[in-house]
């Protein structure tokens, strides 16, 4: 991931931490300064990156769930993490800073690595048995990779697919004789994977959600789907409970969930998450989507390609 694509991510979270979410699980994690205690530090980011099974996660300094940004101190990366690293027994994950401000204050993401590298083991700081350990993040809390967790670590990893987004709609429709609001996303998305397995997305188990940042806007779609862009795709197919990607090829990937229509609706750039999950990886693909507002049309957000909507529910 390049420097600039590290901050956009980042970026995306603190508006989330602003608006009042819950960000932190098994890629993210917040912390308000540098961690003095290197082999605590160490355990954490050994446990993040063991329960990503080869995704790459995120940290940033300066950020705090509960009082949002902070601020990080001035501290010397190059002379940090090598401190972190010796508390590895072997490898450590490898890591790349991004130092940007928000509102005035310094905040660093700094972006690991994972691929290739795990299991991660960690010394015990204070010697004696065990010498060693196996971390394991669960949720926000850390503890010991349990016997199944380790097999799953060791076991050959098939990769998460490169998903690009090619194209992105946000749009509300109001029915005549209600007084609803239907929001519907689409996003026009080419989907490249990493090897020749098949890919499974079950529906019943894909979530997302739309939300506009200090707008108190936050609703989650009440289906997601995604289908092939072209009727007459070859690699994706789909049905309506679930698609398989068997090749590189271009699917739409959609949602949507109703309001009452109280005459108004935010404004700005809207924030589109979805999180799919694949089945036959036994692991999420994450998207998260920033959308402008369309200056012709104020019930319209759109990025990219122009994606119809027409098109992109057309199973629906």
């Amino acid at each position: 991931m390049k420097a600039h694509e590290i901050e956009s991510v980042a970026r995306d979270i603190i508006d989330r931490v602003k608006a009042g979410q819950r960000v932190e699980d098994y890629l993210y994690e917040l912390k308000a300064d540098w961690p003095a205690d290197y082999a605590s530090a160490a355990a954490r980011i050994g446990g993040l990156g063991n329960a990503a099974r080869g995704e790459p996660f995120l940290w940033l300094i300066g950020v705090d769930e509960t009082r949002g940004v902070t601020g990080a101190s001035a501290v010397d990366m190059a002379r940090w993490y090598p401190q972190v690293e010796r508390h590895f027994d072997g490898h450590a994950p490898g890591v790349k800073s991004k130092n940007f401000s928000v509102d005035g204050l310094a905040v660093v993401a700094l972006f690991f690595e994972s691929d290739g590298r795990a299991p991660f083991v960690v010394k015990n700081p204070k010697g004696g048995y065990p010498e060693f350990s196996v971390p394991w993040r669960e949720g926000t809390r850390l503890r010991a990779a349990r016997r199944d967790e380790l097999l799953r670590i060791l076991s050959p990893l098939q990769r998460v697919p490169d998903l690009e987004i090619v194209g992105a709609v946000l749009e509300i429709d109001r029915p005549d004789g209600t007084r609803s609001q239907i929001w519907k996303a689409a996003l026009k998305v080419f989907v490249t994977p990493k090897d020749a397995h098949h890919i499974i997305i079950p529906f019943h188990r894909c979530k997302g959600e739309v939300m506009f940042p200090n707008q108190n806007f936050q609703h989650s779609f009440a289906q997601i789907k995604v289908q092939p862009y072209s009727r007459n795709a070859e690699t994706i197919t789909a049905t309506d409970t679930e698609a398989v990607i068997k090749a590189p090829g271009t699917f739409a990937l959609t949602g949507e969930f109703t309001i009452s229509d109280i005459g108004g609706k935010p404004g700005g750039d809207a924030h589109v998450t979805f999180d799919l999950y694949l089945a036959s990886m036994d692991q999420w693909a994450v998207i998260r989507e920033t959308i402008p507002i369309c200056m012709l049309n104020y019930d319209r957000w759109e990025r990219g390609e122009k994606v119809e909507l027409e098109d992109a529910f057309f199973f629906g």
